[in-house]
């Protein structure tokens, strides 16, 4: 599942629309028995992008269906469907509108 090509064509977009790095990627195997997947990336973030998601998510490590945690500087998302991360990036952008 690693090199699912909904994985390569979720990082492109996460990269074209928001600025930062996917430095690793890969599907989390959370339950054997009912073979289910959460995907998992790791990004480095550029400095405004980071400060927004300290300011909105920092005294959190879940939101929106995603769990995260930071590791030298670095945030990895976890989610059982990568649209929800998408969402929360989304959050941090101001082209995120409020319906």
């Amino acid at each position: 599942m690693p090199n699912s090509p909904l994985l390569k064509g979720l990082i492109e977009l996460i990269e074209k629309r928001y600025p930062l790095k996917v430095i690793n990627s890969d599907y989390v195997l959370v339950d054997a028995k009912y073979e289910l997947y959460n995907m998992m990336l790791e990004v480095e973030m550029a400095p405004l992008l980071r400060q927004k998601f300290q300011a909105k998510y920092g005294q959190q490590d879940t939101a929106m269906h995603v769990v995260w945690s930071i590791y030298q500087g670095r945030i990895r998302f976890n989610a059982a469907v990568g649209n929800n991360i998408l969402l929360l990036l989304d959050s941090l952008t101001e082209k995120a509108k409020k319906y």
